[in-house]
């Protein structure tokens, strides 16, 4: 099978000939994996680690990006974004103000503008999608709660649901019309060469959701299914990817027809990998779920090969399961680490599965 083949046999909860594989990892673990192994870029990397899956997205192009004297900078969303150094290394380019912060009238949510699409680099897209051709290929980014959370910062976009129900959802339907506008065009450049539309939205927290399911039903449910299926008329499959706990949101997202759910934190509340396995494994494919919080950056080698054993095991029977990290593997995470997690995935992972013995780390969920 091609790495294609591989992932939609996965996908679609059939056994393709071995586990599909994926790889996230923070710009610091994959410069240190390019100099480790003498590799030009990461394609290479992925090609490298056996990875079956990729994504390109189209990016802001520079001109229109305002940065300021001290590095910050305001993004497509018009989100000031400042760098924040995390205390084991590397980092992330936070929001510390929001556009529609102070913009709190009806009108203000009908009609806000973020970039236009005109302002992305679509022909730098276009040579992309050519330089990861044989991949099976998630492309674009589309979000109603994660956009919502930029224009608005996170203690607005929370309170506006009881406090400001009508302003917050004229602004979901503004940010609803703007993704499917933007895909309209992502759809035109990528001519049949994507696979997946990712719809990244956090919901989750270590111990449940941000909104309550009711909530959730009340203001994003429908909006999200509006995009979906206008992705789905473009003959995309569907990537979803949150963070945290989404159990309580788990029978929606399933309604509303994701294909893929990423990352599947498996240390989070009521995200019990057999439990999912159980309940959701005949309708969603899981990505990830080995574990990052723990094992990876704490544990041995050997840990991470019983984590992944145990990933494999319970996730990957039957199919339905695409290997990779709980998020991004961060900096103080070893090679060795990482190396092991692939190896243990790429050597044991042919179906018909025929596992080694393993013991499970008890941080990684049961």
């Amino acid at each position: 099978m091609n790495s294609v083949e591989r992932v939609m046999a996965a996908v679609s909860h059939r056994e393709p000939d071995r586990i599909p594989l994926d790889y996230w990892g923070v710009p610091e673990v994959t410069e240190r994996l390019l100099a480790k192994f003498d590799l030009p870029d990461v394609r290479a990397l992925r090609r490298h680690l056996n990875v079956d899956l990729t994504y390109v997205g189209p990016q802001q192009e520079e001109e229109h990006v305002r940065h300021l004297a001290d590095g910050s900078y305001y993004d497509q969303w018009g989100t000031l974004r400042r760098w924040q150094a995390l205390p084991g290394g590397g980092g992330y380019w936070e929001g510390v103000e929001w556009p529609l912060v102070g913009n709190e009238k009806v009108e203000d949510a009908e009609t806000y503008r973020w970039a236009s699409v005109d302002e992305f680099d679509w022909e730098a897209f276009d040579r992309e999608l050519d330089h990861y051709e044989g991949f099976a290929i998630v492309g674009g980014c589309i979000s109603t709660f994660a956009v919502y959370l930029e224009l608005r910062g996170v203690e607005n976009s929370l309170a506006d649901l009881a406090l400001k129900p009508d302003y917050a959802a004229a602004l979901i339907e503004n940010i609803a019309n703007q993704q499917l506008e933007h895909f309209e065009r992502l759809a035109e450049v990528a001519a049949g060469r994507v696979h997946f539309a990712s719809i990244n939205d956090d919901w989750g927290m270590q111990t449940g959701l941000m909104i309550s399911p009711t909530m959730f039903r009340e203001f994003y449910k429908e909006p999200i299914r509006r995009v979906l299926d206008g992705v789905r008329a473009k003959g995309f499959g569907v990537f979803c990817h949150s963070d945290g706990s989404v159990y309580g949101v788990m029978d929606d997202l399933v309604e509303l027809g994701i294909d893929i759910l990423n990352p599947v934190q498996t240390t989070c509340t009521d995200m019990e990998p057999r439990r999912l396995k159980r309940e959701f494994g005949d309708h969603v494919c899981f990505h990830g779920a080995v574990d990052t919080q723990h094992v990876l950056p704490n544990g041995t080698p050997e840990d991470v090969r019983n984590e992944t054993l145990h990933k494999m095991d319970v996730l990957g029977r039957r199919g339905g399961y695409i290997l990779a990290s709980c998020h991004n593997i961060q900096d103080q995470v070893s090679t060795e680490n990482v190396m092991s997690m692939y190896q243990t995935a790429f050597e044991h992972g042919a179906y018909p599965l025929e596992l080694p013995e393993y013991r499970p780390p008890a941080a990684s969920g049961t």
